[in-house]
């Protein structure tokens, strides 16, 4: 095994003519091509930017160093190089990105060479207007299926048997059936033979909309397969994002390979198709390519329910997915060349908001739907969002050339929450970031998304001044959130039936599976929500000793991929508090933990918001074992969980973790002032 590396980082920045590549996109016969033939990677890919010295470079792979883990076989899992990309350090490098070109010559050269600007949303938009439909969808794919020796009539057929069955997924989401089955079309479409036409037809359009000139007869063609990639692309806006490893295997000549250098951002312009995990697909077409693409994603969105082969759990890039790449080495035994990437947000697009939040990364962070919000249906300006984690990592996105390119721009915006666990000291966490980023120049609109606003706001003006403190807002809304990062745009009637169909399934949700627990006690309760709150390893450790004992880490997990896994009807009404079981003092014990909420609550809703006029009471509910075992099954935890430990072979289960449900008593048949009851079940 050896790491590539290139003399200078100049060296490899350069790739064939746009003349060239232009010539091999248009002369691509999509009716008489093989399923397995490739155009050229370089029609498909631009570089970006490369690092500006050796010296950085060194800096880059030093992190993978100081990981002390080595491999020696391309398939080992404990790679380094997989902790270095899922850490968010690792975009700190971008400071020393020298951009290809500078700064002005991005503007003045991007229509005739560069394809950064990402227009490709809005052009599709602007080429389809009102000529979409499904009968049109079918028809155009259908000339696109025709080749010889193929039953186009057997192919289609695959494709709306897929389709029929998955497009339930888009009428949850309250698209209109005729659409909905469009867009799960679409998908089956590209998963089958047919994705290397999308892909050209992406690169062309991507091209056409920055201004580059097609031949007349070639822009007929992407004209009329535009109604593909519109589909395509608005069934994704309806995925979730995918936040973790991936696995592509390409076929790289050696002056392409030469391009994807450690410290190169590079940007594909096409869909682009991985396999969720750490290893590729397990087929022979997929074996035999030279080069593996180890990629941590942020974009990608899962499409496994909706492809001719589920087995391929395929995660797919849309256009303009932009990455930055940290390794490159080469496997002799294996004749693999292994390139590691994580994928980046550089606000190379006309839209774009910074997202600063310690739990960013977290999978279960309760705000990315509202980032997923923003996509549905919003293809006109398709916002992208850089997410940071901390004030460090978003200052260090500022400083650098992209980050400097956005200041002032009315385009971009900026969202922070105010308190962030991860820095010191930790409750003024977003009013330090706005004081610095207006001591960088950047005057760009700004939002603290909170849970409390009033204290949000004292802080803001004890420590900002009157200059810094302009558009600056702050709110504990979400629809505010939402309108901030949707530019103020009024809500796509598909976005207003989305935030409906939420509200909905938390209704629902919370009635469903709360339904034992509102009737358990009399008086009757109304449940409002409840938390597991796991308690301390000290504790844990003290009952079961050394040879069983779970960590309190993955005791928090473990409840919130329990969560997961029952979906919002359960998610909806349940969290994970970690406080309990990260006490720096260590345990403390199940009393204490219910006054520290209850004095809190009673703070935020009866002092400062006014929301609640008496002050709240801790009622301390004990159940039987048999009752606590009705609750646990009714809430399809206990079950879960048991299956997650067996598969552990430990003999017994042990959660050690509290469930604190928020009530109201039923005034009618308890007319005292509001109470909150909290009940703790030990498992």
């Amino acid at each position: 095994m050896s790491r590539e590396s290139s003399s200078s980082p100049e060296s490899s920045s350069s790739s064939r003519s746009t003349k060239d590549i232009l010539k091999d996109l248009c002369t691509y016969t999509v009716s008489s091509a093989d399923p397995g033939d490739r155009l050229p990677h370089d029609c498909y890919m631009i570089m970006v930017g490369h690092l500006k010295s050796q010296e950085h470079m060194k800096m880059l792979l030093d992190m993978s160093e100081s990981q002390g883990i080595s491999s020696t076989k391309e398939g080992d899992e404990d790679q380094a190089e997989y902790a270095v990309l899922k850490s968010e350090n690792v975009e700190s490098i971008l400071e020393h990105i020298k951009l290809t070109g500078k700064t002005e010559q991005l503007e003045s050269q991007r229509k005739s060479h560069f394809v950064y600007e990402d227009n490709f949303n809005s052009s599709l938009t602007t080429m389809m207007e009102t000529r979409s439909s499904f009968e049109k969808l079918k028809k155009v794919c259908r000339i696109y299926e025709h080749r010889e020796g193929v039953n186009v009539d057997k192919v289609m057929a695959e494709h709306e048997n897929r389709a029929n069955a998955s497009h339930s997924y888009f009428c949850e989401r309250k698209v209109p059936p005729d659409e909905a089955k469009a867009l799960a079309f679409s998908i089956a479409f590209y998963t089958g033979s047919k994705s290397e036409a999308c892909n050209r037809g992406a690169s062309l359009i991507a091209r056409k909309s920055n201004g580059q000139v097609l031949e007349g007869d070639v822009e007929n063609e992407i004209n009329e397969a535009a109604i593909i990639l519109y589909y395509l692309v608005k069934a994704l806006s309806y995925i979730p994002f995918y936040w973790g490893y991936v696995t592509r295997a390409c076929q790289l000549t050696y002056d392409e390979l030469k391009l994807y250098v450690p410290g190169a951002l590079i940007t594909w312009i096409q869909f682009s198709s991985s396999k969720k995990g750490k290893k590729a697909v397990n087929s022979k077409a997929f074996k035999d390519r030279n080069v593996l693409f180890k990629i941590f994603s942020l974009t990608g969105r899962p499409i496994k329910h909706f492809s001719n082969y589920p087995e391929e759990d395929e995660i797919l890039f849309l256009p303009h997915s932009t990455f930055l790449v940290f390794n490159h080495k080469t496997y002799y035994k294996e004749r693999k060349q292994v390139i590691y990437m994580r994928q980046v947000e550089l606000g190379l697009c006309t839209w774009s908001v910074l997202w600063v939040d310690d739990r960013i990364f977290d999978e279960n962070w309760e705000n990315k739907q509202h980032m997923e919000y923003a996509a549905i249906n919003a293809l006109d300006i398709n916002v992208h969002f850089i997410p940071k984690s901390s004030t460090d990592s978003a200052l260090s996105f500022l400083r650098s050339a992209f980050g400097q390119r956005l200041k002032n721009q009315d385009t971009f915006r900026i969202v922070t929450d105010m308190n962030r666990t991860n820095e010191k000291p930790a409750h003024n966490a977003g009013a330090r970031l706005i004081k610095a980023i207006r001591q960088m120049g950047f005057s760009n609109k700004c939002l603290i998304f909170t849970s409390d606003k009033r204290t949000a706001e004292q802080i803001l003006q004890s420590e900002l001044n009157s200059t810094e403190r302009q558009s600056v807002s702050v709110s504990t809304k979400t629809n505010d959130l939402r309108n901030f990062v949707n530019f103020d745009r009024r809500p796509t009637s598909s976005q207003r039936l989305y935030a409906e169909d939420s509200n909905h399934n938390k209704k629902f949700g919370s009635s469903a599976h709360s339904k034992f627990l509102e009737h358990a006690h009399q008086p009757p309760w109304a449940v409002l929500a409840g938390y597991l709150s796991p308690t301390h390893d000290s504790y844990v450790h003290s009952k079961l000793g050394d040879p069983a004992w779970i960590p309190a880490a993955d005791r928090c997990r473990l409840c919130e991929k329990a969560i997961e896994y029952e979906g919002s009807a359960v998610s909806s009404w349940i969290g994970v508090s970690r406080g309990e079981s990260e006490w720096v003092n260590g345990f403390v014990d199940f009393g204490p933990v219910t006054e520290y909420l209850r004095d809190f609550l009673n703070s935020t809703l009866v002092d400062q918001n006014k929301i609640l006029k008496y002050p709240l009471r801790v009622i301390r509910t004990y159940f039987t074992k048999d009752e606590q075992l009705n609750i646990s099954q009714l809430i399809c935890l206990l079950s879960h969980i048991s299956d997650i430990f067996v598969s552990w072979s430990i003999g017994f289960v042990i959660l050690a973790c509290t469930i604190h449900l928020v009530t109201i008593v039923n005034s009618k048949c308890f007319p005292q002032p509001t109470r909150y009851e909290y009940l703790d079940l030990y498992y």
